[in-house]
């Protein structure tokens, strides 16, 4: 029997303990946290830097390079005070580095002793040129929270009125002084002058619209942030994708930017009128025209130009089309020579 003296239990808790705090943290790392702890993970896992994460974890690192583990990731992430206490985020933690192989970032070397977090990997990627120049090469292993984030700082609204009424496209910032966008966004309405990019203004100064391809280019008055490591490539059949803009949303008090997924349903076609295209499955909706298509690896892979439907067909099933990088870039020197658009050579 229980002796009055003794607290009542359920299970394993005492009732009496009403502050029991777990040790592990499971909640979602922040993607700013998360994309610190992968370009750490970058360095740390390079067989190029081997012998000096030995020294800061304090282990011999012997005459041959090995790979190392999850858990001496750990203590380096300790010796960086990169977190409080990274043993809490364990699992977090984990899973990255398994996002990392998934991706073709990190290579899994195999397991060791500890079973919670004792793979080991090595880091071998080659970056080209443009990847050097950002972080957007992790979007694959970081998903589509860190490729949101990155293009809210690079899209924006373009706003206008017709006829007395607002109307609005989304554009991408390409250059300081460069927007990227649609013709018939520029030219369906009278674009004003004061433009908005979150909380900060611009001016805009000129408009130009190609005559034969639906590619628009606003400049600015301001300098606006490029994306470092931004770059344009060929879509291609199958891959994943992303239609970032700001369309048109019923009730809402003010314009968001909405994130789509789809995949590229054909890579090339030629119109009717002669228009190039490609396809996608994507919904994008009035207001997304001229928004960047994005690819699951973080690169433009065209804009959104106009649905294709037909009045016989039931709505909500018309084919979504986007203009492609090769299509982009010859407008782009048409418009304005001396911008150089980011197109990924792979040199």
């Amino acid at each position: 029997m229980r002796s009055a003296s003794q607290p009542e239990r359920k299970g394993c808790y005492e009732l009496t303990d009403t502050k029991r705090h777990r040790y592990s943290v499971l909640a979602p790392i922040p993607i700013e946290t998360k994309l610190e702890l992968a370009s750490l993970a970058v360095e740390f896992f390079s067989p190029v830097s081997y012998r000096q994460m030995c020294k800061v974890i304090g282990i011999d690192d012997g005459e041959a390079i090995r790979p190392l583990s999850g858990r001496d990731f750990l203590k380096y992430l300790k010796a960086m005070k990169a977190l409080n206490d990274p043993d809490q985020y364990l699992w977090q933690i984990r899973t990255l580095l398994r996002d990392m192989c998934s991706a073709d970032i990190l290579t899994d070397m195999g397991i060791g002793s500890d079973v919670l977090i004792g793979r080991h990997y090595y880091y071998q990627r080659e970056l080209t040129n443009l990847e050097r120049m950002g972080k957007l090469w992790l979007a694959p292993a970081l998903g589509p929270e860190y490729i949101y984030r990155v293009y809210s700082a690079a899209t924006c609204q373009i706003i206008g009125t017709l006829k007395g009424e607002g109307r609005a496209g989304t554009a991408l910032i390409v250059a300081p002084n460069w927007l990227l966008t649609c013709a018939h966004v520029i030219r369906d309405m009278a674009v004003s002058e004061q433009q908005y990019l979150r909380d900060q203004h611009f001016t805009v100064t000129d408009t130009l619209a190609h005559e034969s391809i639906d590619i628009g280019l606003v400049k600015t008055l301001e300098e606006l942030p490029v994306t470092p490591g931004l770059s344009f490539r060929d879509p291609r059949v199958g891959e994943p994708v992303f239609t970032i803009g700001y369309p048109r949303i019923p009730l809402s008090k003010e314009s968001s930017l909405i994130l789509h997924r789809g995949e590229i349903t054909n890579p090339e076609m030629t119109m009717m009128s002669g228009d190039k295209i490609f396809t996608y499955s994507a919904i994008a909706r009035p207001g997304n025209s001229g928004g960047p298509i994005v690819g699951e690896h973080g690169s433009v892979i065209g804009v959104v130009t106009h649905e294709l439907a037909q009045d016989c067909e039931r709505p909500g099933s018309p084919f979504f089309a986007g203009i492609g990088t090769a299509e982009i870039a010859t407008s782009v020197r048409a418009l304005a020579p001396d911008l150089v658009l980011p197109v990924e050579t792979y040199e």
